[in-house]
């Protein structure tokens, strides 16, 4: 496959026009790369700890979220949530700030990204870890996607609902305005769900399984991944979405596979694979024993995989078609 190298840093995004790739560099500076320009890269804005992870809301703007610890005279108050856009030229806008009392949980959440490309948040809402909302809650929307305004009950997100202190459990899905919800799994301790983009399929982590799964809304699953420990191998999906990844159509996912030997699985080193959401068609996409690739991400049209070098903090644009 040929293979892009478009700079170093982390946290790749793709524009929607797949165009374009954003990211976080190591002087810690939002920079967007032309694709098919490599050499152009331009610095944004500089990205400081509170900002705890971003997004593009377009194809000129991007969304960002922040938490920000607060004190008043000594007295440690609840943390600052705030939700803003960024321009290309770095100009920001706030979209929504919380700032809690003391002994107050913030009351809005940060952004939720649908399959159907809706982006918002829920306000007078808890978000726990695993993307459990709790408590009364309204959907704000930022940006409408595919889906008109009076469809939100069709637009759906999975999340999990904790049982004991591992934070994995069953899955459910529900629609945003609440009306509809479905437990899909039952009795097993999953993880880190995510809805496929036609709303038909669900990829979570499931140890006590396999590792990594694709689910059908009557909790049907299917393993995917390189499985099991084969000669000293063993595949990474079990680490959560951020190294396994839907393909923009959802028949196909894209995952980082570790290869590790001795009694303690020493890892030395990984390469990305794709297959089909049946677990077929298994093909590998990068070949490198000195490098060790994670974070795949498709580009919008399924055409291109964006992946991060773990000690090289190279980013790579592979092009599969």
């Amino acid at each position: 496959y040929e293979t892009i190298l478009i700079g170093k840093g982390g946290s790749t995004m793709w524009s929607p026009d797949g165009t374009r790739i954003a990211f976080i560099s190591e002087d810690r500076w939002l920079c967007v790369a032309h694709i098919e320009a490599k050499a152009e890269i331009v610095n944004v804005a500089p990205i400081n700890e509170k900002v705890k992870g971003f997004n593009w809301l377009n194809d000129s703007e991007f969304i960002l979220w922040e938490k920000e610890t607060q004190r008043i005279e000594g007295v440690l108050l609840g943390p600052i949530i705030r939700i803003k856009k960024l321009t290309l030229d770095g100009k920001e806008e706030l979209i929504v700030e919380d700032r809690p009392g003391k002994g107050e949980a913030p009351r809005i959440t940060f952004p939720i990204f649908l399959p159907s490309g809706t982006i918002g948040y829920y306000e007078n809402a808890f978000e726990q870890p695993t993307g459990h909302i709790t408590g009364e809650r309204t959907f704000k929307v930022v940006k409408f996607g595919r889906l008109k305004s009076d469809s939100t009950q069709k637009q759906m997100r999975a999340y999990v609902v904790p049982s004991g202190s591992t934070g994995a459990g069953d899955i459910w899905i529900e629609s945003l305005d609440g009306e509809i919800q479905k437990r899909i799994t039952t009795g097993r301790l999953f993880s880190f769900p995510e809805l496929s983009p036609d709303g038909t399929k669900i990829l979570a982590v499931c140890g006590s399984l396999c590792g990594t799964c694709v689910i059908d809304l009557q909790g049907i699953y299917t393993c995917v991944g390189k499985k099991g420990y084969e000669s000293g191998d063993t595949f990474s999906a079990t680490l959560g979405p951020p190294n396994v990844k839907w393909s923009p159509d959802g028949k196909k996912i894209a995952y980082m596979y570790m290869t590790a030997i001795g009694e303690e699985l020493e890892t030395i080193g990984s390469d990305i694979y794709i297959e089909n959401a049946e677990g077929t068609e298994r093909a590998q996409v990068t070949d490198t024993p000195d490098e060790f690739e994670r974070y795949p991400i498709w580009s919008p049209d399924g055409t291109k995989i964006a992946c991060t070098g773990y000690y090289s903090h190279n980013i790579y644009v592979i092009k599969i078609k």
